[in-house]
């Protein structure tokens, strides 16, 4: 035992001891929450910012694959529940962030053809799709 432990606490050097040290977390006073992306297709979607602070703005720009059309923007906090989220004139969707951090899952889908006498259903609809995403026809 070093001399200045010996000369501080005398009657530790008489038998054995046993000290416990205790910690408790302190969280930061007002953290950043991560806002998580899920993984998609056929386009992308942006965060600005990327990580926020209980209450701040958060504006998501989806943007489609060339032939896709957004589907769906869903938010939901930790604990998996829905978060508002409001679509804007400009085609970006913006949210309150929550206490605590979100995920956000998009879809994107073919987008529909412009013309107005072909549906889906319509036994040509894939050659009329072909031919207008190849350039071949356009109108």
């Amino acid at each position: 035992m070093p001399a200045i432990m010996a000369a501080s606490w005398p009657k530790f050097r008489e038998k054995d001891t046993t000290f416990t040290a205790v910690w408790s977390y302190i969280p930061p006073a007002n953290p950043n929450y991560k806002i998580t992306i899920g993984a998609m297709e056929n386009g992308t979607v942006t965060a600005n910012p990327t990580a926020a602070k209980a209450g701040a703005t958060v504006t998501l720009t989806p943007v489609p694959d060339e032939g896709y059309a957004l589907s769906t923007l869903t938010v939901t906090d930790r604990f998996g529940d829905a978060v508002r989220v409001t679509e804007n004139s400009d085609g970006t969707y913006t949210f309150t962030m929550p206490n605590g951090q979100v995920t956000v899952t998009v879809t994107f889908e073919q987008a529909p053809l412009p013309f107005h006498d072909v549906t889906e259903g319509d036994w040509f609809y894939d050659a009329v799709r072909y031919a207008y995403e190849t350039g071949l026809m356009d109108g």
